[in-house]
């Protein structure tokens, strides 16, 4: 097919009753007789057909396959499946009625991105076998279950009256979920609480003041929720609190009467 801009050659032949064709802007008139016969020729400009790609699936979608649409401009052929650029995903069940709109299947591979585009040539046009533009990206995550297979541990413990404030690591995390956590004390107290959305899977955490709760073992309870509302399971770590430093509060002498110390 022709590359987007090309300008190609065409000889047009018919036949026409007697009369006259004139050419515009004052060009000029060509006379003829009844069923002679006229050669046009001149150049042509290549129309290179365009194609968006779409999908009604939203994003998330835990969908599999995820339908696309792929609509050209024109009427083009010679598209397959295969010729599609996918991450993530297999396209499969190429289909169309018109050879203007197709649609396609694309089943994900794993959870994550997935991303389509038809690239240029994959296509040509029905009518002058013009190779179409590349198209847009279309990029959706595939999200089937609740985050899964992290974990969570206290980095600074024990804590005391110098050390306050926790800091933990979390280990394999999914980037993008909602965190939410929770550390209370087994002595009671202001339970600490936070949340926010995962930047990286081994994010260091660092909480504010523990100074509202009471001495004993602290808890950590830590999830992750996607963006299609799947919450992880609870998982959990444990560190010491012990600020208050003990005290003598009573001494009982011992009893009159004679001791030896062997």
């Amino acid at each position: 097919g022709a590359d987007a801009g090309q300008t190609q050659f065409t000889t047009v032949q018919f036949q026409l009753g007697s009369g006259s064709i004139t050419g515009a802007g004052g060009l000029g008139s060509v006379n003829f007789l009844p069923q002679s016969t006229v050669n046009l020729s001149g150049p042509i400009q290549a129309v290179n057909p365009s194609v968006v790609v779409s999908t009604a699936a939203g994003s998330p979608t835990s969908t599999s396959p995820i339908p696309f649409t792929l609509t050209f401009s024109a009427a083009v052929t010679g598209l397959l499946a295969g010729e599609l650029t996918v991450t993530n995903g297999t396209a499969s069940g190429l289909n169309t009625a018109n050879n203007i709109v197709y649609t396609v299947n694309i089943t994900p591979t794993v959870q994550g991105p997935v991303t389509v585009q038809v690239p240029a040539g994959a296509a040509q046009s029905s009518v002058g076998g013009f190779n179409n533009l590349i198209s847009n990206t279309v990029n959706i995550v595939y999200d089937t279950g609740a985050p899964a297979g992290y974990s969570v541990n206290f980095t600074n413990d024990p804590f005391n009256a110098s050390n306050l404030s926790a800091t933990f690591q979390l280990a394999s995390g999914e980037v993008g979920t909602t965190y939410n956590y929770t550390i209370s004390s087994s002595g009671g107290g202001a339970n600490v609480t936070g949340n926010g959305t995962v930047a990286s899977a081994t994010e260091i955490f660092t909480t504010p003041s523990l100074a509202g709760l009471n001495d004993g073992t602290l808890t950590l309870s830590f999830t992750l929720t996607d963006a299609l509302s799947n919450v992880g399971a609870t998982v959990t770590d444990t560190a010491l609190k012990d600020v208050v430093a003990p005290t003598i509060t009573s001494v009982t002498p011992p009893a009159n009467g004679t001791y030896d110390d062997l």
